[in-house]
């Protein structure tokens, strides 16, 4: 396994995320453009690398930017690791990535089999999918600080990393999530908004630009 680092703007990295109902809602506020609460992203890279990439806490209305690090893996295994702070030897549940956002021990003994370091997020947020019905290449996305979508809370990714533009065509959302997928970057265009699993896109597929989770 290696593992190395790089900077980027969250410009450059921001992100994709999790689906479900079609159907559409008013765009993002400026809080959601600025981005209220840290969040970062996993993807297998070209080079079938896997990379997370952690987003620091921005105030609400905040123009300024900060510099994004991502952490690159060899393998998926790897980066789930690093974000959750358990060893796995296989893709997550739902039933396992509900009990990691609820803080529950009981996660099982099958692909997560316990934790061995301070995970990197703090809630696991969706998984974006290349191709249609969760098929293709995956991007893991998560918040570093926060609970989740409940009280409000949103996670805002105004532009995709790079290879990720106009790529989605399925997704799963968790943590009280929806995601709104967005035809332009920085929320603007047509949309659809999912909750916990779209198969497909609609009109939107391959065709995501920006995305942005708030409660369900």
């Amino acid at each position: 396994m290696f593992r190395f680092r790089r900077s980027l703007t969250p410009a450059a990295v921001a992100a994709a995320i999790v689906v479900m109902s079609l159907g559409g809602t008013a765009p993002a506020n400026a809080a959601e453009q600025a981005g209220t609460m840290p969040a970062g992203s996993i993807t297998a890279a070209a080079d079938s690398a896997v990379c997370a990439a952690g987003v620091p806490a921005s105030e609400a209305r905040a123009a300024s930017v900060r510099p994004v690090d991502i952490d690159c893996f060899s393998s998926e295994e790897a980066a789930i690791e690093f974000v959750t702070g358990l060893v796995v030897d296989g893709p997550l549940t739902r039933a396992q990535i509900d009990a990691f956002n609820d803080g529950s021990d009981a996660v099982g003994t099958g692909s997560r089999a316990r934790a061995l370091v301070a995970p990197a997020a703090s809630v696991l947020l969706g998984i974006e999918y290349a191709d249609a019905a969760r098929g293709g290449a995956s991007w893991y996305l998560y918040g570093s600080s926060g609970s989740g979508c409940g009280g409000g809370t949103t996670y805002g990714f105004p532009s995709m990393l790079s290879g990720w533009d106009n790529r989605v065509s399925s997704a799963d959302a968790y943590a009280g999530c929806r995601s709104q997928h967005y035809e332009g970057t920085s929320y603007t265009g047509s949309s659809v908004s999912c909750n916990q699993y779209c198969s497909g896109m609609g009109g939107l597929n391959d065709a995501t630009s920006s995305i942005v989770f708030r409660q369900s």
